[in-house]
């Protein structure tokens, strides 16, 4: 985790942005409470959807669904990996991001964060010491929700937003509607604090 934060602050960098609004959903949002931990300084704001900062529960629906997708890459490719997710979580990408995550991902890539995530244990061993502005979010019906939503009551000042009706991944596709109108409250916020 740390080298993956690293690259985002690499990024940072290399772009000239001392700090930034972050918004990140599922992995995204687990980088996102990283970042909170380790590079707070470089970040204006989290927004975190679909993800909590605690140890991952391997046994859960989801991780169950990218243990069995990762091994079906292995032979099929992404293919394989998007066709074994769906089926696992009776959820279909919706096009065109279906087809944009068949493109533009790579199986060896997937399994190597995987891995790591298998072992990273929680992102932080004190939220109450954090000082960075967050929205966290997340579907009424994933699994991570009473996690997110444990996360929230321990960083001070953060919100939490539920997502009535949707599961881990309709809330990355589905749920704009729903956040748009948290996200720009917080970045407000965030913007007229001296």
């Amino acid at each position: 985790m740390a080298t993956r934060v690293a690259d985002a602050v690499a990024v940072l960098d290399a772009l000239n942005i001392e700090r930034a609004h972050f918004l990140g959903s599922s992995w995204g949002a687990r980088l996102g409470f990283a970042l909170g931990e380790l590079a707070p300084e470089r970040v204006l704001s989290l927004v975190l959807s679909g993800n909590q900062p605690y140890a991952w529960d391997l046994k859960s629906p989801t991780a169950q669904a990218v243990a069995a997708a990762i091994a079906a890459s292995r032979q099929e490719g992404m293919r394989g990996f998007v066709e074994t997710f769906e089926t696992a979580l009776a959820y279909c990408f919706p096009e065109p991001e279906r087809t944009w995550t068949l493109e533009k991902n790579e199986p060896a890539a997937l399994e190597a964060a995987w891995r790591s995530a298998l072992v990273e244990g929680p992102v932080s061993q004190d939220l109450s010491k954090w000082r960075v502005p967050c929205l966290i979010c997340a579907g009424e019906a994933d699994e991570m929700h009473d996690d997110a939503k444990r996360a929230t009551e321990e960083i001070p000042g953060a919100r939490f937003v539920l997502l009535a009706g949707h599961s881990h991944i309709s809330a990355f596709y589905e749920a704009d509607d729903l956040l748009l109108p948290h996200i720009l409250e917080l970045l407000r916020s965030v913007s007229a604090k001296p």
